[in-house]
């Protein structure tokens, strides 16, 4: 099956994403939800390889190729407890990689800098009194990684990158949720659907946003 079709690949992603959302919320057997996991990032990974040509960073297609595989190892990694400490170093390494492919070193600013400095520093002082200290130090690295990415993104001023500045949105707002979630153990049933599908909301953003619209 081609995915070079965006509005198509788009509301198979989605539908996807509304099926482990759903599975996620009944399947107790965290096993049972590798392939539903996985099934919409790989979508995302055959339109980026089926639309090459599209990407508006120069040079860099191997290295989404990378980054996204690298995201599909660490979602698999994120379903067992056991594997938490591979799960955040793959992860750490993705946000690196995007923020070195998106990175424009000809827009830095240091009132963007600011913000994200701002606000990783609230996050640290907010969440890493309550880290287990056997992964103290991949918290910190990966709050870095992600406001790193995060300045990246917004590095990028033209109003094409929009959606793109969406996803970098949604992968902070998903994941500072998710960390305060769990670290004060909050049992609520909409919690993890809405950590889903901002999750899942920011791929498409950070993907289909680095994507010029199809010429067809």
């Amino acid at each position: 099956m081609k995915f070079n079709n965006k509005k198509i690949t788009s509301i198979l992603f989605f539908l996807l994403v509304e099926l482990h959302v759903c599975l996620d919320s009944i399947l107790q057997d965290r096993s049972h939800l590798v392939v539903t996991k996985l099934l919409p990032n790989l979508i995302l990974l055959a339109y980026t390889i089926q639309n090459r040509e599209l990407i508006k960073f120069e040079k860099k297609f191997i290295y989404f190729i990378l980054s996204l595989s690298l995201i599909l190892f660490g979602d698999v990694c994120l379903l067992f407890p056991k594997y938490l400490s591979l799960g955040l170093l793959v992860y750490i390494v993705a946000q690196f990689i995007y923020s070195y492919i998106f990175f424009n070193k000809r827009n830095h600013s240091y009132v963007r800098l600011a913000i994200f400095l701002v606000y990783g520093i609230l996050t640290g002082v907010l969440f890493l009194p309550k880290v287990n200290s056997n992964v103290l130090i991949p918290v910190i690295i990966y709050i870095v990684a992600l406001m790193t990415m995060g300045y990246s993104v917004f590095s990028n001023t033209e109003k094409h990158f929009f959606l793109l500045k969406i996803g970098a949105i949604l992968f902070i707002f998903s994941d500072t949720l998710l960390g305060y979630i769990r670290l004060n153990q909050i049992i609520y049933p909409i919690w993890n659907p809405i950590i889903l599908l901002t999750y899942y909301s920011a791929q498409f953003g950070l993907i289909l946003g680095s994507l010029n619209d199809e010429k067809r």
